[in-house]
């Protein structure tokens, strides 16, 4: 199972513009490096098909792998 934030935060950073900052939530070691990148890309892609082509340099994806035993759902951990 994969969580994509359902809403893009925006982020300050610096005294720059606001960016869309996306997570992508992930059991760990379930994705190769290549289908990581994929899936960032794809992102970033429906970021800009939405938001328009200013959006690709501004938008932000973070893939946070959640380790073995820290996940859980309807109360019970998955793969623990």
């Amino acid at each position: 199972m994969t969580w994509i934030s359902p809403t893009s935060r925006l982020l300050r950073c610096c005294g720059r513009l606001e960016m869309p900052l996306v997570t992508i939530t992930t059991p760990e070691a379930v994705f190769s490096d290549q289908q990581k990148r994929a899936m960032i890309e794809k992102v970033t892609e429906a970021m800009v098909e939405v938001e328009g082509e200013s959006y690709r340099d501004k938008t932000w994806v973070v893939l946070e792998e959640v380790p073995k035993g820290h996940w859980a759902i309807g109360g019970r951990l998955i793969g623990g």
